[in-house]
């Protein structure tokens, strides 16, 4: 999901290579986009597990401006809302909300579009 994030043009033309799961480096530029595995558990049939995932990726929009981060989740949605490939069996937009931060670097406000995608995967 980080390297589809990273080669998709919109995402890259406002955040780069700035993509990463967990955290973001500190002292890093924004615009970023951070990845978190909320929650993810093992698919299961009568007969067993049925080899996939299912669970909730949170994706966060960090940017200086309010209007970075809108653009920012607006690029990140259109790169994976709906995505269906050998990996990531479905991945689909469940909710978003926006809020600020105080920035641990230089005490201003950073701004965020935070991301609740539902997701299934195979696991590799």
């Amino acid at each position: 999901m980080r390297a589809r994030l990273r080669a998709d043009p919109g995402v890259a033309a406002l955040a780069g290579e700035r993509v990463n799961w967990d955290a973001h480096p500190q002292g890093a530029p924004r615009p970023a986009l951070v990845l978190h595995l909320i929650a993810g558990a093992p698919g299961r049939t009568l007969t067993g597990p049925d080899g996939l995932w299912t669970g909730r990726i949170q994706i966060d929009a960090w940017a200086r401006e309010r209007a970075g981060a809108g653009a920012l989740a607006r690029a990140t949605i259109a790169c994976l809302n709906g995505l269906s490939e050998s990996v990531i069996r479905g991945l689909w937009l469940a909710s978003q909300r926006r809020d600020r931060a105080a920035d641990p670097d230089d005490r201003t406000w950073l701004y965020r579009v935070s991301m609740d995608f539902s997701a299934t995967w195979r696991e590799r």
